[in-house]
């Protein structure tokens, strides 16, 4: 007779499938009714806030509501424009920008709406590469008015951008378009009509000094005073310009459209100086459009907004006109973009009157401005990027010969 085995308890209860633990059914109902009255108060919050026109902090014009019509939903255009209404007048808009920008630099992205994050923290914008055929009909407008006022001094000055001049900041692997080049060129096609000025060399000598603010697109005071110097020559100005002027900081709270752009650098702060002349230099700031006038350069209560380079001029406008004490009896007509704004503090000791003119602002023609002013010299002083990007020069410079 075979013996049974007893059965101990031994191994009792192993191989069984435990019972799994219930989910915490509480928790999860919470963190859902957390996220609906979250997203229900973002959307209330949304539907009450008044739609702002323009952004302090990115220096730009927001996009408004677009007018319903059953002609712009068929093309699309209406859901594409309201699109960019939804993005711009988004209530929280700046702080969930910010933290997106955070997480995709944690990721490792050095770029940012065309704003690259360089060494040392230094922004730059990205170089366009010009449209050839715009950029021709623009050096076909500088020649015209050349030819058409013989008599005058006519000269020339690109500014190369940061990316170009700081480019051993850029972020590793970083590919930029040869400003370089581009601007050759556009001295090689104007070399008969006018005097190039190149700063090139000089800004790069004084690369490691400052000459482009870290959080904004525009040379510096001091950037501008190199440049200065490399043209006083061409210019016909002479002198020890080193004592002529006195260099005073007007803020140290400086953050500039690039950091708003990008998200990057926002606790950054810079110093913006402004330059005076040693000398009396009593002067009539004439605001033309505007019909205002002032005794400075400089706009102080630009210093209590975002865009405080503003300072210089008060910003950007169609026409100005600036009348001096100078010796010399010469009037300086400049067609410029917000560069000059900060070159022209070094030109007021020489010349008795200078006339400034935004070609993005400026309605008229340039034969309008030569036929009211006696303009003995003129200058042609833009950015790279703004230059190559131009639709508006060659309407205001453009006539027939």
């Amino acid at each position: 007779m075979k013996r049974r085995r007893k059965v101990g308890k031994i191994g009792r209860g192993r191989g069984r499938l435990k019972k799994r633990k219930p989910p915490n059914t509480l928790l999860h109902i919470t963190v859902m009714r957390v996220f609906f009255v979250f997203f229900f108060l973002l959307i209330v919050a949304n539907v009450l806030s008044s739609n702002r026109e323009t952004s302090a902090r990115e220096n730009r014009v927001l996009a408004q509501g677009p007018e319903f019509s059953l002609v712009s939903v068929a093309s699309g255009t209406y859901m594409s424009q309201f699109e960019k209404f939804l993005s711009d007048q988004f209530v929280g808009r700046d702080f969930f920008r910010g933290l997106s920008v955070d997480f995709k630099r944690i990721g490792g992205s050095r770029m940012e709406n065309d704003v690259f994050l360089g060494r040392n923290n230094q922004l730059m914008q990205d170089i366009v590469s010009p449209n050839q055929d715009e950029l021709q009909v623009n050096i076909e407008a500088i020649r015209s008015f050349a030819k058409r006022y013989p008599n005058i001094n006519h000269s020339m000055m690109l500014v190369p951008d940061a990316a170009t001049v700081l480019s051993d900041r850029l972020p590793s692997f970083a590919v930029v378009s040869d400003q370089t080049r581009q601007m050759n060129h556009v001295g090689r096609e104007l070399e008969d009509y006018l005097a190039w000025i190149d700063v090139m060399i000089p800004l790069r000598n004084y690369a490691d000094e400052g000459v482009f603010f870290q959080t904004d697109h525009h040379w510096t005071s001091l950037g501008a005073f190199i440049a200065f110097q490399e043209a006083a020559g061409t210019l016909g100005i002479a002198g020890d310009f080193n004592s002529a002027f006195m260099a005073f900081p007007v803020t140290n709270t400086f953050n500039g459209t690039l950091a708003s752009r990008s998200g990057f650098a926002q606790n950054v702060r810079e110093d913006i100086y402004v330059y005076v002349p040693r000398g009396d230099d009593e002067l009539i700031v004439n605001f033309v459009d505007e019909q205002r006038r002032s005794t400075s350069l400089f706009d102080s209560s630009k210093l209590e907004t975002y865009d405080q380079y503003g300072v210089f001029l008060g910003g950007n406008t169609s026409v100005i006109s600036i009348r001096t004490t100078a010796p010399d009896n010469r009037r300086l007509l400049i067609v410029k973009d917000s560069f000059a704004n900060s070159f022209v503090q070094f030109l007021t000791p020489y010349f008795r009157e200078i006339i400034l003119v935004d070609p993005r602002y400026y309605q008229g023609h340039i034969d309008e401005i030569m036929s009211t002013y006696r303009i003995t010299d003129s200058l042609i002083l833009y950015s790279g990027n703004t230059f190559f990007q131009d639709n508006n020069l060659s309407g205001v410079l453009g006539g027939e010969e």
